[in-house]
């Protein structure tokens, strides 16, 4: 369903549009592995103060080709709750999305 409010909340100044959050993350890889590489990352935010709940989680393998290069292949699953107002002036954002993930990276 279509927010009928979408023109007036794109032309509020930006400032009024943005949250912020707090969120607590925790990253994980997999150490001296050579060339494989095991990475894990999650995050868990919100906590009310911006929106009622933020969370990510994400995990990768992959093949680190040399000092400089690596490309990992993966999973990205994120979640955002936000609502205010009430009746007619109610705002919910709720949504989960998840994709894979491919990245390449260059080691400086």
């Amino acid at each position: 369903m279509l927010n009928p409010h979408a023109a007036e909340l794109a032309a509020l100044p930006c400032r009024a549009r943005t949250r912020f959050d707090p969120i607590l993350l925790v990253r994980m890889h997999m150490p001296n592995s050579g060339k494989w590489l095991l990475q894990f990352r999650g995050d868990i935010g919100g906590f009310c103060v911006g929106s009622d709940l933020t969370w990510q989680i994400q995990a990768y393998g992959g093949y680190r080709f040399s000092e400089l290069f690596q490309a990992t292949a993966g999973c990205r699953v994120i979640a955002i709750g936000y609502e205010s107002g009430s009746e007619q002036d109610r705002f919910l954002f709720d949504i989960t999305t998840s994709d894979p993930v491919v990245r390449v990276g260059f080691n400086l």
